[in-house]
């Protein structure tokens, strides 16, 4: 998790005995997943889960071989297990929710902050040409940092400073100043991952609010700070080289051209959102291209009478396969191997279909449900809400690293937290 949190996808790409490290560290999943379910309940039944999570469990893993037999895919192809993949990173939950409880000492607090603030530069001036080379040569590709996984860890790594200093001024002072380094450079990689984020702010700053450090005098040159980094951010974002001469003029025209590349439509004559012959469009050209394929991906799964247990396992899904569409493989991606279609739920409906998303939907509204239950605290679902919208628009569920990550730091962060959680 820490070195994918450094080196992002480039990293869990690095092959080892001819398989990658994502590939194993979610096969590692499965065996998690198949452990808690046949040799040991202790990580499922706890004070707080009781039995639920052990049906919940039994659950995934049954509509798993009831998925897999009707779409007649090969229990013996690494790729049935790769095109279910979130069914068994789901274990990594459990995992983190009984491994040692996350305590941050003042030496890691910054040594993460460090990090985090290193992602920032990478991804504005890549990384040292050795490393590069050396990814190129032993990974399946070099790939900076996308707009999610910079929302996701700009989350996390908030998330555990602010926990650790109880939302106090040091903890503003140091949210502040990330968000002015990460909120323009988030915004212009990727806007579906901007308002993820912005949802997690929105919040945090409630919080600070209540401890009523928020709106006052000291606050005013942590704003101004903001306000520069911000702006630093904003020019170096779009593109590497600083300016020579930094005026109000080119601030301006930093701002307006982020402003015009992210929230103004390729077709201005049209709205960010419209029906046409019975299907929605979209003025935005990115939210057109995934509106296309979703679309289409339904109605094959319609027309095939596919909706109630998905595709399956066994090949991609339709909208990689055809060229019908009027946009064709490019769904595929510059190098041919994308083939999700960039929104969480709507890939585990395809693959599994009603079946799975029923199930997935009752999770996440069951893990709140506890939580709030044992603590009284909405919390967690500003954690869940913002990285789920996120992958709404982007395969992050699917990757190897980003839902390890998530589900370790949901199970850890909150559920370790609560009083007598195990037996």
């Amino acid at each position: 998790m820490f070195m994918s949190f450094v080196f992002s996808r480039s990293f869990v790409g690095i092959y080892i005995f001819g398989y990658r490290i994502g590939e194993i560290a979610v096969g590692s999943t499965a065996i998690i997943f198949l452990f808690l379910l046949f040799f040991n309940s202790t990580y499922l039944n706890t004070v707080i889960f009781e039995k639920n999570m052990k049906f919940i469990i039994l659950m995934l893993f049954l509509s798993f071989i009831i998925v897999a037999l009707s779409s007649q895919s090969n229990f013996f192809l690494p790729y049935t297990y790769k095109a279910s993949s979130f069914i068994w990173v789901f274990s990594v939950f459990f995992l983190g929710a009984h491994s040692k409880k996350i305590n941050l000492g003042v030496k890691f607090i910054f040594i993460i902050e460090f990090i985090l603030i290193s992602i920032f530069f990478v991804s504005i001036y890549g990384l040292p040409e050795i490393l590069v080379e050396l990814f190129l040569i032993y990974s399946d590709k070099y790939e900076p940092h996308k707009g999610s996984d910079l929302g996701l860890y700009l989350i996390v790594v908030n998330l555990l400073i602010i926990n650790q200093y109880k939302n106090n001024r040091f903890s503003l002072n140091l949210f502040v100043v990330n968000l002015g380094f990460f909120l323009p450079l988030i915004l212009y990689r990727s806007r579906g991952a901007f308002i993820g984020v912005i949802i997690f702010v929105i919040y945090q700053f409630y919080l600070f609010f209540k401890k009523d450090i928020l709106f006052v005098k000291k606050n005013i040159p942590l704003l101004i700070i903001f306000l520069i980094l911000a702006t630093y951010s904003t020019l170096v974002s779009q593109v590497k080289d600083f300016p020579e001469e930094v005026s109000a003029e080119v601030i301006y025209s930093s701002y307006s051209s982020l402003g015009e590349f992210r929230l103004q439509h390729y077709q201005e004559d049209y709205p960010i959102i419209y029906i046409e012959n019975g299907r929605v469009y979209s003025g935005d050209g990115n939210l057109n291209w995934r509106l296309s394929m979703w679309q289409d991906q339904i109605d094959f799964m319609i027309k095939q009478n596919m909706t109630l247990l998905g595709s399956g396992y066994n090949e991609r899904l339709y909208v990689f396969t055809t060229n019908n569409t009027g946009y064709g493989n490019d769904r595929t991606g510059l190098d041919n191997t994308n083939e999700n279609v960039h929104n969480f739920f709507l890939q585990v409906f395809s693959r599994g279909g009603f079946l799975q998303l029923f199930i997935y939907i009752f999770i996440f509204s069951y893990i709140f449900k506890i939580y709030f239950s044992a603590t009284k605290s909405k919390d967690i679902l500003f954690f869940i809400f913002p990285l789920i919208w996120i992958s709404l628009f982007d395969s992050s569920m699917e990757n190897a690293h980003f839902p390890i990550i998530f589900y370790y730091i949901l199970g850890n962060f909150y559920f370790t937290n609560i009083p007598n959680y195990r037996k």
